[in-house]
């Protein structure tokens, strides 16, 4: 019987390899791109892409593992290797169980990393966008294009200094549904220099980047509901602009706290309405750290009976089976706590750990009717 749980956990080891170096260069090639496009050097997004990746792996990961589980066993019951074995009176929860140590390590690694690697990762994620950003923002300037614009917002600079963008100018145009200019406020503004700047204190990733004028020059003309708009000027010796970015990262500013920070804050915050979306978001970190490890088990447990229960082998179905069961089960709870934030008054593992739960007991029962 060892050289069977050899022989099957070899092919799925192989297997899982294959897949996740081709999910992580994928995925890789999707993180770059958009960065390589901003103007940002490739050498910044080379050194910005591992932490990314690690992020990334603990969703690739499992989706390996569980496109691995699905070819290997589908093609050993496909060519009649299975058969053959039930036939000589070897039960097929003796083929699961052989692959049940691949599982249990990933499920360790992902473990070990979400809790004691992943607070490092994120901090370094934040610097390192700040890091890309800057750069991005000094070929921008360099090709003369704007460093930030949208339909109601537009930020550009003359030159670059170093750290520092010099004669920065920025116009801002508020609208309210109704129109532009006629009814909306409008803002503008210069300073001689800007730096960028990182807020390790900021609620969420999105905010911790921004920008950082100093001497700064502005002019506020508000909405025309009289005859003499009121207008409003005046000089700031530092103002911080936060910035929007398209390209947004991977993390939020409570995974870049430990473990023992997270229960901290989570057990002496007390709840209220302003800040029920910051809470969310500790209890979201905190789940994920502990649902991961346990959904590659659960996975272990879905792929193995969907496998034997199909009987078949294809490289193509088992990657799409895999893509719908990760995505099905993590990513959607993952976005309905981070999009509900403030509005969801229950703990967020109330939404983060069924899907996962369901999915190792329908795996289970289906084990139990194909032994």
């Amino acid at each position: 019987m060892r050289v069977l749980d050899r022989s099957c956990l070899r092919e799925a080891g192989i297997n899982f390899l294959f897949y996740g170096a081709s999910y992580l260069a994928l995925i890789s090639v999707v993180i770059c791109a958009p960065l390589l496009k901003q103007g940002a050097p490739l050498s910044a997004v080379l050194r910005f892409l591992p932490d990314n990746l690690m992020f990334i792996s603990m969703l690739a990961l499992p989706l390996a593992m569980v496109t691995a589980q699905l070819t290997t066993i589908g093609r050993m019951r496909e060519d009649g290797e299975i058969t053959a074995l039930m036939a000589a009176g070897v039960s097929t929860l003796k083929i699961v169980m052989a692959l049940l140590p691949l599982s249990l390590v990933l499920a360790l690694w992902l473990g070990f990393s979400a809790h004691v690697m992943l607070p490092f990762v994120a901090k370094r994620l934040i610097e390192g966008r700040a890091e890309v950003l800057r750069q991005a923002t000094a070929t921008q300037v360099s090709r003369r294009a704007p460093i930030y614009q949208t339909d109601e917002a537009m930020v550009a600079a003359v030159g670059v200094d170093g750290d520092r963008l010099t004669q920065l100018f920025g116009v801002y145009l508020e609208k309210d549904g109704k129109g532009l200019f006629s009814n909306g406020a409008l803002v503008v503004c210069f300073a001689p220099w800007a730096r960028f700047v990182t807020d390790p204190d900021a609620l969420s990733a999105d905010q911790a980047a921004g920008l950082e004028l100093h001497d700064a020059w502005f002019f506020r003309r508000e909405a025309a509901t009289t005859e003499q708009p009121q207008v409003l000027t005046g000089i700031l010796p530092v103002w911080s602009l936060r910035l929007p970015q398209e390209q947004k990262n991977l993390s939020d500013i409570q995974d870049s706290m430990t473990t023992a920070e997270l229960h901290h804050k989570m057990s002496t915050t007390v709840e209220t309405a302003g800040n029920r979306g910051y809470i969310r978001g500790l209890e979201r970190a905190w789940h994920i750290r502990w649902i991961i490890p346990v959904a590659v088990v659960a996975y272990w447990a879905f792929a193995s009976g969907l496998a034997l229960w199909m009987g078949r082998g294809s490289r193509l179905l088992s990657v799409f089976i895999g893509l719908l069961t990760v995505v099905t089960t993590l990513v959607p709870a993952f976005g309905v706590v981070k999009n509900l934030g403030g509005q969801l008054t229950v703990d967020a593992g109330w939404i983060l750990w069924p899907p996962v739960l369901l999915l190792a007991l329908f795996g289970s029962v289906m084990l139990w009717r194909q032994r």
